[in-house]
């Protein structure tokens, strides 16, 4: 426990003068030492530095970073840390300050619920209650904890005669719950749109004096979810307004599978990129999809087109709900599946060899022994083994990273590094045989680069490979598919369709296509084949024209791959929540909430916020007013594992 502590210092002019400081005693072996705390100044009464703990400083800090941190917020735990901030101590140095005001957003309960009356009455008979009982309830708020109590009234003929405010009250803060609309709400901005960990939202909360465990901010932000998607769908008859208002919409499936069976079918308005529903699938089946087109149609009406991958399950059931509607293949998926389907057997052949000579393991073990024995004085010595560890990692970087197969060929890669390290590297012998300086980590590493890629078998799979890719690379081009699949790299640019010519411009390029495969003879006959026909096949899907309800022509995007990278963005969201770069927990959440999160991803959308939100007038009300009904609902979106 800690003490006052007196200290008496001269001054130069004689004068003694009494400085006080905080100390508490403290036992280190058979000794007990004081331990000094802080200083208290001439005046123990009022210091002049006041201790506080690391969770309150982390919240004030981040309030101040975030310009959010408001006098009351300080005031208040000043106050909790027994330092109370004084209007008379305010006074004295001139600052005038209200105590009573408080912000809004720090009311337990709305402005409209404040005004609810609590009758005298029964409003049926009008007869005097019978019976009263006493009714309390704690309820946590964003400004800490609060009782709420009144009395419940009863009639003799009708029951219970103020129902009204109970449910306002249950409203504010759920059955079952402790914590109201605003913290679940702050909980869940918090969790799912910055990305706070449980033990960072913990941290803050407490900071404010709310006591919570990560396991209840879990159950509130998956409850924030469920309520933010029932409001979603609430106000579909806004963006149908919208969708109407431009013409139509064009719909946009795009599918993403995890780890499991299921799959989550995700459907997305193309010209305001809203993301209008999304859905749990046991499997890629017509008896999924054609339930979950259908309430799309019965909530927004046909489209104009919609946008899909090559699935022939999506393709049919889009025939069936929505008849006469022209369907567009979506150009990524289709590049991409062209790729699988023309590289597999070679590529996994070309790797297998690759793997087989077992040089790969060599140069990684290499790159762990190379900076063994170096001294600090041989400095042409030190910067080879450096420039060695770079050109290693600098091979190696394509295998030892997820890559965009097809687009990107790893392993075909790796060669085409080696070959231009070799270049460099037989350039650092050269000097070195000419200043009589042999270093064995770059012989040891040159004779494994150059037995690479002198095995026969090597130089010919990557030759039919590069043929094979100069074909796929022109398909690609033509398509506007971009290797790198990232909002800077596509092209997200709506374009109108030439069909005519942008048809014939694509069928030309599969002929001369196939008549070169078959000039070159052997295996490129029956790959410039496949091309030809996987393409020809798909020509009516890859180029489509669309018009909107007047018959005017309008732009489109010809790839719903948009999706497939807020799949990833929410991967990343995901590894900053979690705290871990580690797959299990990432793709647990990923898979869990992913129908839910799709959904969510509405609050980035400028235009979603404008259009959609703006015209709610207060949306913690309208949180609190999603039913029971709707939460269960929801809740068939919440993927179980």
């Amino acid at each position: 426990m800690s003490f006052t502590r007196t200290f008496k210092r001269k001054n130069k002019n004689g004068t003694v003068r009494t400085y006080y400081a905080e100390v508490e005693s403290v036992r280190v072996g058979d000794k007990v030492f004081q331990r000094y705390i802080r200083p208290l100044s001439i005046d123990p009464e009022h210091p002049k530095n006041i201790p506080i703990e690391p969770v309150r400083f982390s919240y004030l800090a981040l309030r101040l970073m975030q310009d959010t941190l408001k006098p009351n917020d300080l005031f208040e735990m000043l106050e909790k840390i027994g330092q109370p901030v004084k209007k008379e101590a305010l006074e004295k140095i001139g600052i005038n300050y209200d105590f009573k005001k408080k912000n809004i957003l720090n009311l337990p309960l709305l402005q409209e619920d404040l005004k609810i009356k609590n009758p005298d009455r029964c409003p049926i008979c009008k007869e005097y209650p019978v019976r009263q009982t006493t009714y309390k309830r704690k309820i946590t708020t964003l400004s800490g904890e609060h009782i709420i109590s009144f009395k419940k009234k009863y009639c003799r003929y009708h029951g219970l005669i103020n129902k009204e405010t109970i449910s306002a009250i249950q409203k504010i803060c759920p059955i079952k719950r402790n914590f109201d609309t605003k913290v679940i709400i702050a909980i869940g901005l918090l969790r799912w749109s910055f990305n706070y960990q449980r033990e960072e939202i913990q941290m803050l909360l407490e900071g404010q004096g709310i006591h919570i465990s990560t396991g209840e901010i879990s159950i509130l932000s998956e409850e924030f979810l469920l309520r933010f998607y029932a409001l979603h769908n609430k106000h579909r008859s806004r963006m149908k307004k919208i969708f109407k208002k431009n013409g139509g919409y064009i719909l946009n499936l795009d599918r993403s599978a995890g780890s499991g069976n299921e799959i989550t079918l995700t459907a997305r308005e193309e010209m305001t990129g809203f993301t209008i529903d999304s859905c749990i699938m046991l499997s890629e089946s017509r008896e999924y999809i054609i339930p979950f087109l259908r309430s799309i149609r019965k909530k927004y009406g046909k489209p104009l087109t919609v946008v899909r991958d090559i699935s022939e399950e999506i393709a049919d059931s889009v025939s069936k709900v929505f008849p006469r509607v022209s369907q567009q293949v979506c150009h990524y998926h289709f590049v991409h599946r062209l790729g699988v389907i023309i590289f597999k057997h070679r590529y996994e052949e070309l790797q297998r060899i690759i793997l087989k000579t077992k040089i790969i393991a060599r140069i990684v073990a290499l790159k762990k022994t190379c900076m063994d024995g170096i001294s600090s004085y041989e400095k042409t010595l030190i910067a080879e083994h450096y420039w060695i560890t770079l050109a290693i990692e600098y091979v190696l970087y394509p295998i030892e990273r997820k890559s965009d197969y097809p687009f990107v060929l790893p392993y075909l890669e790796v060669i085409n590094r080696i070959t231009e390290v070799l270049k460099i590297l037989k350039k650092i012998v050269m000097w070195n045989a000419k200043h009589n300086i042999g270093v064995k980590v770059i012989l040891k590493f040159e004779k494994y680069l150059k037995k690479l890629t002198e095995i026969m078998e090597i130089k010919v799979c990557c030759n039919k490979i590069r043929h094979i890719q100069s074909w796929f690379e022109e398909i690609r081009k033509e398509l506007q598919v971009n290797p790198e699949f990232s909002d800077k790299e596509q092209n997200l640019i709506p374009t109108k369709v030439n069909k005519n010519e942008m048809e014939q411009k694509f069928y030309d390029m599969i002929i001369k296509i196939r008549d070169q495969g078959q000039r070159s003879g052997g295996e490129y006959v029956e790959i410039s084949k496949k091309i030809f026909q996987n393409c020809h096949d798909h020509m009516d899907e890859l180029f489509v024209k669309v018009k909107d309800m007047n018959g005017e022509e309008i732009r489109i995007i010809s790839h719903n791959g948009i999706e497939k990278l807020n799949h990833r963005r929410g991967r990343m969201h995901i590894r900053r929540r979690t705290g871990r770069t580690g797959r299990d927990r990432t793709t647990i959440q990923m898979e869990k909430y992913a129908a839910l999160l799709a959904v969510f991803s509405n609050i980035e959308n400028a235009e979603y916020i404008k259009t959609v939100l703006a015209e709610i007038k207060d949306f913690v009300k309208d949180m609190q007013d999603v039913t029971g009904k709707d939460i269960l609902d929801a809740k068939k979106l919440i993927r179980i594992s």
